[in-house]
Order: C-alpha cells, then structure tokens, then sequence
C-alpha cells in the first residue's frame, strides 16, 4: 500500500516542511552511495517514505525542546539560589546597625564637632623638592578655604529612608604648580620616547605645611607637616595579553618601550583628616589599627592622603586627542575633621554611599525570585517527565505500515549481502 504522513502532518508550517526537504536530500545522498541499484532502490523506499521523514522531523523538534528547558533548568536553578542567598543574607542585615551608627556620628558632629571645626582657620604652606630631572617650583602659601556645599550623593536602595542629614563643612585649597615636564604639542612624543621623566624615588616631591590658628590662647592651634608626595613620575605597569604593545597605548594610556608598558602618574590631589588634642591643637588622625601616616580621608585606599591618576597625556598620540598642553600641575588640598560624617558614611558603605536593603525588602525579593524560578522550572519538568516516558515506550515511529513495506527492506539488505560475498 502507499505510505501516508500521520494525522496534522498536512498542518506542519513551513518550518517542518524545510526539516523534511532538508533530511530528504542527506538521506537520498546517503543511500545513493551506497549499494547495488536493487538495493539503492529498496532503501530509498524503506527509508524514503512521509512517515519515516516525519518521524526524523519530529525528532529533530524534540531535541530542540530538549535544549530549550535545559537552559530554562538552569535559569531557574541560578534565580532560586540567588533568592535563598538573599533570605539567608535577610538574617544578618546590616542597614540598621550601619545608619545608626551613621546617625550616631551625624549627630556628635552636628551639636559639637562641627562648631569647633568652624571656628579654626587653617594656612597651607607647600614646598617643593627638587628631582632627579632638575624639576623645581617655588613655594606656595595659600589660606584654606571653608566649604559648606553638600558632597554625598546617596544611592541608597531606600531612597534615603532613616539616614540623617547633617551640614557638610571642610577646608579646601588649590595648588598650582609648574608642569613636571614642560611640554606643548609634538613634543610630548620625543619626551616620551626617551623616558623623560624620573621614577617614583627620584622624582620631585611636594611636602605641606598646614598651620592652624583661632583656638588656643597663645594664637596658634597646631602645625600639620606631612610627608613629601612624589608630584609626577614613570611607573611600569603588567603588561595586558595579547597584543601587549596596543593595549599599553589604548587601554593602559602609556607607552610601550623596550618590551614593556611605561605609564606616567600624576599627584591630583591629598585629603587629610585632623583632630584636636586637650589642648586645642590640630594633629593629624590616623584610623586606629592602620600607619601613623595613613591620615587621608578614603577608606577604599587604605587611608592614604594623596591620590595619583594616569597622565592620560602622556601616553600614545591617539590617547591626546582632546589634550591640552600641560602646562600648569592641578592639585586639591581638603582638610577634613576626623568625625567628618562623610568619612563614615564611606567606611560604612565602602564608598558606594548605599546602606543597602532593608531586611523586609531583602525577604520580599528573595521570595520573589525563589518563586519565579520555580514557575520556570514546572514545564521544565513536565518536559523531562515527557522525555523519560518516551525512553520507556518501545519507539515504533521509524517502523514501515506493512508487511509489504517489511519485505523491501529485507529484500533489499540481502541483495546487499549478497554483492558483498560475490
């Protein structure tokens, strides 16, 4: 008899249809290479036939779906975890201890600190020491400026909610210095070409004299000198892999010289912290448990005053396309009291300015994602049980409809054998 498609197999769209073109023509390829004429002949019937192509098709469907609920089963395996770590992470929420704490310091420093802050004048005083290259500068003295403009932009993920305000004050100057390198236009190539300017030891340094008045009876109220802070300096950094000479001049903005990545680092600018004694002297705080030195105002750097970033001018040709010549060395200078609410608020949310979630919400999103992953993985199961359950059923989808059809096959195979022996 002739062989028809199953049920609905007219009602396949055109995607099914090009799966059945496309598995005719490998199949045809396949068996006309092989064999006698006979048995390319009952082959190409046997195997040839609507069903046979259908059910090849069909299987192709399904290892498509397959695929498909895999990766549904591991979306939904990675947003139930992360929903369990965030119930797990509900219970030792730290918002509310850490805007108490915040508050707490916001508080002290509005009734007390901040009044006695205000009331001291501060004088800089910055001197330069000479390099290995000759650089040199005259001494600066400038009077610390008050600023009372608010600096912290929360991210908060309440919106701010339970965080006290408090009124920001610092003491702020700028230096300008003379360009460690002196250069303008062409010139920056040759200059680093030749690896002008010093290292880290030997380069030109800026030391501050930081005199204190307003407070104690004598009319002086302490003197801050600080240790001398290299103003400009050549520094190798890792090379990047591959292409190491590309990614020092476009990544790394620095030069690529004798196999290696020369960057330059300038002094942008130096945040100390001050406190005063008994006595109404100004003296440096350093954080408890850190260096004597470490008296900045960042905890993401250790404390460390002075913050350096790269000359992005230094570097390659196309990284100073918007540079101008440098002539002029810019640095900011900012005073800070050591019970500053802003130094807090950055150790506490390590410079994110962001408390976090509440302990309710964290609750609320990690139920929410553990039920979402859930409703995902449900068909995903359906379709594994789906899939098990074929594997159990005896597959008669590649069986031909009659005995007819049965004796072809065979008819064919032994006409094989039987060339093959002759």
């Amino acid at each position: 008899g002739v062989s028809r498609p199953p049920a609905g197999a007219e009602r396949a769209g055109p995607r099914l249809a090009q799966r059945l073109a496309a598995m005719a023509a490998a199949a045809a390829a396949v068996i006309m290479s092989n064999g006698s004429g006979q048995a390319r002949g009952d082959l190409f019937r046997q195997h040839m036939s609507p069903r046979s192509l259908f059910a090849a098709a069909r299987a192709s469907s399904r290892r498509e779906k397959s695929a498909g609920a895999t990766c549904a089963g591991c979306v939904s395996v990675s947003l139930i975890a992360v929903g369990i770590w965030m119930l797990l992470s509900a219970l030792e929420n730290e918002r509310a201890p850490h805007i108490a704490e915040f508050d707490s310091t916001a508080e002290r420093w509005q009734s007390e600190f901040r009044e006695r802050f205000a009331a001291a004048s501060f004088r800089l005083t910055a001197t330069v020491s000479p390099g290995a290259d000759g650089y040199s500068a005259p001494e600066r003295v400038v009077d610390m400026s008050m600023m009372t403009a608010p600096e912290i932009r929360w991210a908060d993920s309440e919106g701010g909610e339970g965080i006290e305000n408090y009124s920001s004050l610092r003491y702020v100057a700028a230096l300008e210095l003379p360009s460690p390198w002196g250069l303008n236009g062409s010139d920056y190539d040759a200059a680093a070409i030749a690896g002008l300017l010093p290292n880290r030891t030997l380069a030109a340094s800026l030391r501050l004299s930081i005199a204190a008045g307003g407070n104690a009876s004598d009319g002086t109220a302490g003197n801050l000198t600080t240790k001398a802070f290299p103003l400009a300096f050549d520094e190798k950094e890792q090379p990047l892999t591959p292409a190491s000479d590309y990614k020092c001049q476009t990544e790394q903005h620095g030069n690529w010289l004798n196999k290696s990545c020369h960057i330059v680092k300038r002094l942008a600018s130096i945040c100390i912290q001050a406190k005063q004694d008994e006595l109404g002297q100004w003296r440096f705080y350093a954080p408890p448990g850190g260096r004597p030195e470490a008296y900045g105002c960042d905890p993401k750097r250790r404390y460390s005053p002075a913050e350096y970033v790269v000359e992005k001018c230094w570097g390659h040709r196309a990284q100073r396309a918007n540079c101008s010549a440098l002539r002029t060395l810019h640095v900011a200078v900012t005073l800070r009291s050591y019970a500053d609410p802003f130094i807090d608020a950055a150790k506490l949310t390590q410079d994110k300015f962001d408390f976090g979630q509440s302990r309710f919400h964290q609750v609320i999103s990690g139920a929410g994602l553990i039920i979402f992953g859930a409703l995902i993985a449900i068909p995903v199961l359906l379709v594994g049980m789906a899939a098990a359950k074929r594997k159990r059923r005896p597959s008669t989808d590649l069986e031909p409809l009659s005995p007819a059809a049965s004796r072809v096959g065979r008819r064919g195979r032994g006409s094989a054998v039987n060339e093959d022996r002759a």
